[in-house]
């Protein structure tokens, strides 16, 4: 059977008929700083992973580094069109290959990314391994429309914090949403709306966030923090080779972006530990 997905996960989500993962951003920026953010390693880093190397030609190679998990991430450049077309293979902690198309192009004053991702485990474990690539591709570009749109070649400071554990989906989601399912571990008031609507949350020992909904693809919820120049998501993942892990992130693009994050990083730690308490055994 093929399979495809285009639009967000819902209750009664559509059949898959191709095995890929189709998604189209469309960003203020120019077609060459939307390629850059894929082949360019000092743009890759300001955005997408914490560190980046290489050179986008076809046969070489591109890495990807996430100091979170210690894991280097490599992938071949098959084909490289700058600005228009970037095709790259990696491999799965499993060890299988997927391969990741970059598209570019403009339309009506816009640039137009189309990423098309494939290769996904033709077995039990197929449908949260692509729940989980969707759920972060949808997170990854919203995150990528706002560094393009308002942090293009800034550098950017990352804290990410992570622990496994068994939940489920369904009671995950109000506590990453409603006002009560939020103050049970995370803030003092406030709630998450629709995507492009306004945030304001007043967080437990961490200051005001304000900003909007960058994204909410029904597993995971990114928000825009202006107070910090950056970003907060909150992630809930697993499937395929890794194991249920919940998680918070927060990225800066500040000048002092250092400081602010060492300001932030216990009070985001033990707003975790409270979640945690929540859906663990």
């Amino acid at each position: 059977m093929t399979r495809k997905r285009t639009d967000p996960p819902t209750t009664d989500r559509p059949e898959k008929e191709t095995e890929e993962d189709r998604r189209e951003l469309r960003v203020n920026a120019s077609p060459e700083q939307l390629y850059r953010a894929w082949a360019d390693p000092d743009i890759i880093a300001g955005w997408f992973a914490d560190r980046a190397w290489g050179d986008a030609q076809p046969g070489g190679e591109l890495t990807h580094f996430f100091e979170a998990f210690g894991m280097e991430m490599t992938y071949r450049v098959l084909e490289a069109e700058a600005p228009r077309r970037l095709v790259l293979e990696g491999r799965s902690p499993g060890g299988e290959p997927y391969r990741q198309e970059i598209h570019v192009r403009q339309d009506g004053g816009q640039t137009v990314l189309e990423l098309v991702h494939s290769g996904f485990a033709d077995d039990s474990d197929w449908d949260d391994e692509y729940e989980g690539i969707d759920s972060g591709w949808q997170l990854a570009l919203a995150v990528l429309r706002h560094y393009l749109e308002n942090h293009f070649a800034r550098e950017k400071k990352t804290l990410f914090f992570a622990r496994p554990v068994d939940f489920s989906w369904s009671e995950v989601a109000p506590l990453f949403r409603s006002e009560e399912g939020l103050a049970s571990w995370l803030t003092d008031s406030g709630a998450v709306t629709e995507v492009g609507t306004t945030a304001s949350l007043a967080l437990q020992g961490a200051g005001s966030l304000n900003g909007r909904v960058l994204a909410d693809s029904g597993r995971e919820v990114a928000l825009e923090w202006t107070e910090i120049e950056g970003i907060l998501e909150l992630k809930a993942f697993g499937g395929g080779p890794w194991p249920k892990t919940l998680a918070l992130r927060v990225s800066s693009w500040a000048a002092n972006r250092e400081e602010v994050l060492s300001r932030l990083q216990p009070q985001l730690e033990a707003a975790l530990d409270r979640l945690l308490a929540i859906v663990g055994p």
